[in-house]
């Protein structure tokens, strides 16, 4: 057993970043377009190589913890969430909604050598989110900050998603991403009971997400 976990931090070892995502989307909710704001967060990935195609270039793979999602303006008379039990009293005309998941999940990607220096990496990757959050903000102001719900294993949001990432950079050193979304964030069949009303809250709601972000990338495997 003690030589199993000493080989899964050698292997982590070999290529090893903490990213720092600027998380944007394009939101609307039917026609109407949705004022974004740029979230920034974390990704937390393991990766490391699992086979060599040349000597340039090897296939890497691994698993990502990460906090994901978007911050977007709303006027209440488009989208005015309730909170679980209580009447929905928000007095505020226009709020800032704060959506964001934890996720962790499997991924696989190239990365090959420019030159003697630089990399360029392809990746795709599947994301399990487990945790879903929804912050407001009154007014767009943090002292009106109310959480309208917290849920572990939500069903608010598509439980599963994936996306692709380009990303370019040194061998041992700064390197910068980017990274899109397939699917929507919100489940667009979510039901659920209003005021004895059965209503489908995000059936309208359409987010297409986006990342830009930098890390540090470690690659011991090109240190001979």
């Amino acid at each position: 057993m003690k030589k199993l976990i000493v080989l899964a931090v050698i292997m982590t070892s070999i290529q090893f970043m903490y990213a720092q995502g600027f998380q944007l989307a394009t939101a609307k909710i039917k026609d109407q377009n949705l004022q974004n704001v740029v979230r920034v967060s974390w990704a937390l990935p393991f990766d490391y190589p699992v086979a060599k195609i040349s000597d340039k270039g090897y296939i890497f793979s691994g698993i990502v913890l990460k906090n994901e999602g978007f911050i977007v303006n709303i006027d209440s008379t488009v989208y005015n969430a309730r909170k679980p039990g209580n009447e929905n009293t928000n007095r505020f005309k226009t709020n800032r909604y704060k959506f964001r998941t934890i996720s962790v999940g499997p991924n696989v990607g190239l990365a090959y050598a420019i030159n003697e220096n630089l990399m360029i990496s392809l990746q795709y990757g599947v994301d399990w989110n487990f945790n879903f959050k929804e912050k407001r903000f009154g007014d767009k102001k943090r002292s009106n900050k109310e959480i309208v719900r917290a849920e572990g294993g939500s069903q608010r949001i598509n439980v599963f998603n994936h996306y692709a990432s380009i990303g370019f950079g040194v061998k041992n050193g700064f390197y910068i991403f980017g990274q899109y979304y397939f699917r929507n964030f919100f489940n667009k069949d979510f039901k659920e009971t209003v005021n004895g009303v059965e209503v489908r809250p995000y059936e309208n709601f359409n987010v297409t997400r986006f990342n830009i972000g930098f890390s540090f990338l470690y690659n011991s495997t090109n240190n001979d």
